[in-house]
This record gives C-alpha cells, structure tokens and sequence, in this order.
C-alpha cells in the first residue's frame, strides 16, 4: 500500500488509528510493478499521542470554523509546528511508517481548509524531508556527510538535496531505498534519531524562512518600481503584511515618488485596509471600487497581484477578480507582477482535484447580500442565489514576473521551483 492510499484508507479510522502493517510475499508486487523479495517485512504501526491528536484537532476545528486569519504563513506555520511534534514523537524508527502517519496528519488538516494550499505543500516537504533523510542513510550517507557539510544551510534541506533528491526518482508512494535487494523494515538506534532530528530542524529553517518570508519579497520592490509610476495592487485573500511591505520598501528606496491605486476587493473589501495601510507609511494611495479595473488597467505602468498560491506551471491562484485584472493589463500591454513566498508554490495544477476544490469555496452570502434580504426574500416566495467564489485562476499567460523570497523569476520558473521544494518526482 503507497503512503497516500495507505493514508487515506487510515483515516477511515479514525485520525488516531494505526497505520496497518505492510506485509509482503513471493507473489506480491511494489507499487512500482517489479517483483518483491519473498522476505516478509513488517512495518510498526505509527499512532499519533493523544493529547497530539487533540491539538490536530483543534486546529482543524478552528479552521473549519474560520478562526484562524486567512494568510497562508499563519496556516503553513501551525501546520509545520504540528508535524514536526508528530515526526517527533512518533515512537516508529520506520521512515515510511512516519510518513504515512505525516500524509494522513497533513491531509486531515489541509480538508478543514481547502482554499489553503499552504497546509498541503508544508505536508509535501515533510515527507520529502523525510524520504531524503532515509535516502542518505540506506545509502550509507549519513555520518561522511555530517563531516563534509558540517552544518545545514539557510535554505532547508537544500544541504542535502545534492546527495539524495536529485539521485532518486522515487514517487512519495514508492518504498524507501533498498539496501542488498531487500528494503529496510525500520531504521533503529542512532540513526533513528539522527533522521528525525534532521528533520526537524529543516522544518525548524522553513519556520524561519517564513519568519523573513515578506521583507525578502520587498527586496525586490526598488527594482520593479520606478519613480513616478503608476502601479495598480490587488489584495490577495490573506493577510496585507507581504504586499505592503512591499510598497513600503519602495516608498523607502523611491522617496514616495510613485503612486499605488488598490482596488477595494468585494465582498471582503480588504482593499480598504491595505489602502489605509500604505497612507499610514506616507505611499501616494488612491483606493478604487473593482469595476474601474478595465479603465485603470490602461492607465497604469504595472499591475501587483498578491497569490494566494502558484501552480506548477506558473498559474496562480489570487482572490476573486484577479483573472479580469489580468486580462486587463494583458490586453493593454501591461506587466502583470505577482508576490508569492515559497510556501506557496504548490505541486498541483489546476485540474487537480484538491486545486478544484479550492476554487469550489465561497464567501458568507452575507459577505455579498445583507442579512436583511433574508426576511424580504422569505416573505415574497422568491429564490435567490449568491456566488461568491474566494479564487480566480490567472493563467501563466497572463503573468511577467513572480516575486518570491528566493528572487524575481519568470513564471515558468515554478516548474523549478516545485523540484528544488518537492524533488523532479512531483514535476
């Protein structure tokens, strides 16, 4: 059983339950189609401690209940925080065992939100971490690495993507590393802990990433506006915090030489607080209602989208209106930049069924129609629908330049990012 399949299968019962014990035989097969060894391998269940399970529980009920911010760091944080205690605690020395008990944890979580797909690509570079870890070890890695790197890098597990994630093309539900024709049950002693602490502190350095997620994203503001500009901003779905630092940095740089316009973002009009935001740093800000977007369009030097999140193939996911923008700008021959950490590039494409499901969400009718309707609408026996829908897929067609914290990229250089982040098996 693969670790998504054998995940999901879990998770019929219950969050805590174990995860069943692979066995296989002379007649058996790997997922990969090639004959297993007869030996039979038992793998140790993987259980979840049960004041853990409470907290993931609690988590996910808050989330289904919108009490954590709309902001993608917000989510990816508490998201890695939780999988880095399950990795931790887990009593099973098996990588496998773990990573399935890390992909059920992930997907229970990442349900309670779909519009959040932050939640699953800090579950995808977990278990990354975790198949990269074993791979070192069953390669006979670990201890001549440690001596040659001597320390991990800033950026994550990027230390030791040259030894093991670029040398296997192993999908995430392939089995770990054979070592002498048959594959290791577990990993045990030493070097049982050595991975799951490794692991831990690359979750540790994606916790500090986000730390510095915004301010490296401003980095790249002086070079992209230009004084006495004109720049029209769309708020994203989330938080402010990244787009307007943004602003401010080049307000910093330029000497408030350049004027934003922001449109106000209906139903939730978060436009309102941004604009309100960048007056505050002293930003010339002019704050638009949604349907001038055509006519400004034409008038502006650059158009700023803040992502909810970036597709494999460059795609991005932005709050609802994005798209129009976009096209706007693209008809009038205007640069569309779009602001994106890294733990919003995801490995999905928008056909795939969790990116589906993300655009499926809706605000509160109440966001877009006053409660007030209701006893009108009752009354006089009318039927009356609100689409409200949360994210507009623009097309990578439709964007010039990604800004995320490792740099300023075309938006075809996604397809890299999602192999640097997640390995060449999920390209």
């Amino acid at each position: 059983m693969d670790v998504v399949a054998s995940a999901q299968a879990a998770e019929a019962g219950g969050p805590a339950a174990a995860v069943e014990p692979a066995s296989t035989s002379a007649d058996s097969v790997d997922p990969a189609g090639a004959p297993m060894s007869s030996t039979t391998t038992t793998r140790v269940p993987a259980r979840l401690p049960s004041s853990l399970d409470a907290r993931i529980g609690e988590f996910c009920t808050m989330l289904r209940r919108g009490q954590i911010p709309e902001s993608a760091a917000i989510c990816a944080r508490k998201t890695a925080e939780l999988l880095r205690s399950v990795v931790s605690t887990c009593k099973s020395h098996d990588p496998d065992a773990v990573a399935e008990l890390v992909v059920r944890v992930g997907e229970r979580i990442a349900d309670s939100r779909p519009s959040q797909l932050a939640i699953y690509n800090v579950m995808r570079r977990v278990v990354k971490s975790i198949r990269d870890e074993s791979a070192r070890i069953s390669a006979g890695f670990g201890d001549d690495d440690d001596e040659n790197d001597g320390h991990h890098d800033h950026h994550g597990s990027s230390a030791r993507r040259g030894a093991a994630g670029n040398t296997h093309l192993l999908d995430l539900a392939a089995p770990l590393p054979r070592r002498g024709g048959e594959r290791q049950a577990s990993v045990s002693g030493a070097d049982a802990n050595k991975w799951k602490k490794d692991v831990a502190d690359d979750i540790g350095l994606f916790l500090d990433d986000l730390d510095e997620c915004k301010m490296k994203v401003a980095e790249a503001a002086p070079e992209l506006i230009r004084d006495h500009e004109s720049v029209l901003a769309v708020p994203g779905g989330g938080q402010l915090a990244t787009a307007t630092a943004f602003f401010n940095e080049a307000a910093k740089r330029r000497g408030n030489r350049f004027d934003v316009a922001v449109l106000e973002g209906s139903p939730e009009c978060r436009g309102h607080a941004m604009a309100r935001m960048l007056a505050d740093g002293n930003v010339p800000t002019t704050l638009a209602p949604d349907a001038a977007a055509f006519a400004l369009a034409g008038r502006v030097d650059k158009v700023v989208l803040v992502a909810d999140a970036v597709l494999a193939d460059g795609s991005v996911l932005t709050s609802s209106g994005g798209r129009a923008v976009a096209m706007a700008a693209h008809k009038n021959g205007v640069p569309v930049v779009v602001l994106a950490g890294v733990h919003k590039v995801t490995p999905l494409y928008a056909q795939d069924a969790r990116v589906v499901r993300a655009l499926d969400e809706e605000h509160a009718p109440s966001n877009a129609l006053g409660l007030e309707w209701t006893g009108t609408c009752e009354a006089g026996g009318a039927s009356l629908s609100v689409i409200a829908p949360r994210l507009d897929v623009v097309e990578v067609a439709l964007v010039d330049i990604l800004v995320t914290d490792q740099g300023t990229h075309a938006p075809f250089y996604a397809h890299r990012l999602v192999s640097d982040l997640y390995g060449v098996e999920m390209m």
